[in-house]
């Protein structure tokens, strides 16, 4: 198992990389949260859990309450710790409820889909949907602890590996040209499902596009100056996102989408070669 560890906003987070399946542990202390989906992915899940419904109805208030009402109810404490389990979604929401909860809840999160992996799950950045705007409540919140295992990906959608590989692509035009290179050297290879069984080349995607996106993210926590770099392609997508209801398109879809529409922008502009 690799590590990385990195200061973000005066918090110590640490990643862990396996290419082996995690295991959970059984603590009435830690409130594990998945979606309908994770759940399944563990044959026996802790007790102390919540299930939240798929997709984004889950990324807006009702769902946090749900979580923090389960913590209350559960008699937790401020030495407690939010468990996330999940893609993007699970990790913003639980996230954000362990920021609320009595002004700070210890966080951890196992991301298990790629693009939660290489950029969701890292990074600080908590947000819930608020009346059709994406992203748009939120708090800065790095998690304590953040294992990526890509053991999960066989058994993940082709369409959500896809969407995945979109923020991947990302990182490597942002600020790691091998990585790019890789990606335009392997690009048949990945984007047959048969790449989601390659735990490896996976671990060094997400691996590499993490470290990429922890370049910005040390040295700006709180997306004042550089940090925003990262939104490449973003503005366009949270756009698309909200007039489709947040239901037509993955987020890694808009911003694969929301990429070209930023080049295209910049070569009319003059702005890019």
């Amino acid at each position: 198992m690799g590590e990385e560890s990195f200061i973000v906003g005066g918090r110590k987070s640490r990643v862990f990389f396996t290419p082996e399946s995690p295991e959970l542990r059984e603590d009435g202390n830690r409130l594990h949260v998945f979606d309908e989906g994770t759940v399944g992915l563990f044959p026996a899940p802790p007790d102390n859990s919540v299930v939240l419904p798929r997709g984004e109805r889950s990324k807006e208030w009702a769902g946090v309450e749900v979580i923090l009402d389960a913590a209350f109810s559960r008699g937790m404490a401020r030495d407690s710790v939010f468990v996330g389990v999940g893609g993007g979604m699970v990790c913003d929401v639980t996230a954000f409820a362990a920021s609320l909860f009595m002004r700070g809840a210890g966080l951890e999160l196992i991301p298990t889909s790629l693009l939660a992996m290489a950029d969701a799950a890292f990074g600080g950045k908590t947000a819930v949907n608020f009346r059709g705007r994406k992203n748009m409540v939120g708090t800065f919140y790095p998690a304590q602890k953040i294992l990526v295992s890509s053991a999960f990906l066989p058994r993940l959608p082709q369409r959500e590996y896809l969407s995945g590989l979109a923020e991947v692509l990302k990182s490597g035009m942002l600020g790691d040209p091998e990585l790019f290179s890789l990606l335009a050297r392997r690009g048949g290879d990945l984007l047959s499902s048969a790449s989601r069984e390659d735990r490896g080349l996976n671990l060094e995607l997400s691996r590499r596009s993490l470290l990429v996106k922890a370049s910005f993210v040390v040295r700006d926590p709180t997306e004042k100056g550089i940090r925003a770099h990262l939104n490449l392609g973003h503005t366009f997508a949270h756009g698309l996102e909200a007039a489709t209801g947040f239901s037509r398109f993955t987020h890694g879809e808009t911003v694969a989408w929301g990429i070209l529409r930023a080049l295209d922008a910049g070569l009319r502009l003059g702005l890019t070669d």
